[in-house]
Order: structure tokens, then sequence, then C-alpha cells
């Protein structure tokens, strides 16, 4: 079974909030246990889940992630959820997706995510 856990984007604070927080949502409020006794608008973070997948180097690959595939010259690729199929892909920039659970056997290396390394998928 896939471990279910997030990580936070403060769009303020531009920084992660990924150590001991909960997330219960009512509405448009997140309450985020362990980093902010209040409810926090939901438009001030950006929840991204992972995917229960590591990379080479043992870091977990969460959605909005930046992937290099061993298989492909054609990337970096973002993690999306694609909502359609049910599943995580990787997105390149040409906009060719494939399967990350496929892609479990490749050789997948995290190298930026899409807030702090944005240069990378322009």
């Amino acid at each position: 079974m896939r471990e279910i856990k997030f990580r936070a984007w403060d769009i303020k604070g531009r920084r992660w909030v990924t150590n001991n927080f909960g997330i219960d949502c009512h509405g448009m409020r997140y309450w985020i246990f362990g980093y902010s006794a209040d409810p926090v608008d939901r438009s001030e973070y950006q929840l991204m889940q992972f995917t229960g997948l590591r990379d080479k180097n043992k870091k977990e690959i969460y959605e909005g992630d930046f992937v290099e595939v061993d298989f492909s010259k054609n990337g970096p690729y973002q993690i999306r959820w694609n909502e359609k199929l049910i599943r995580y892909d990787g997105v390149n920039k040409q906009g060719m997706s494939w399967d990350l659970y496929l892609g479990r056997n490749c050789v997948l290396s995290v190298i930026g995510n899409i807030y702090e390394n944005t240069e990378l998928f322009k």
C-alpha cells in the first residue's frame, strides 16, 4: 500500500512545509498542524502529494517535481496528476507524457520542482 503524505509550498514565505504537519480541509481553509495553530487560507499554500516512489538517491518524488529519466533525452519531466487516467504522469515541455508507475523500473532523478526551479521547464 502506498504511503499517503503531502508537502506544502508556502506561497508568501516562499518555503516548504514538510515536517510534522497534518492537513484537515474544510471549505476554503487548511489546518496545517505543527506549523500553524490557526486555519490558513488555501490560496496561501500549494499542496503536493507524495507519489509513493523514490528516485535513484532515495529522494521522495512528489507531484510538481521535475525528474530526469534514464530512457529519455526529452526531459525534464514534470510530475502531474492525470485526473482523466487517475494516475501520476511525467510530462515534458513538448507535452509528451508517460505513466510514472510504469516508469518505476527506470532510473529517475529528481532535479528540482515547479516553485524553486521554474527555469527547468521554460
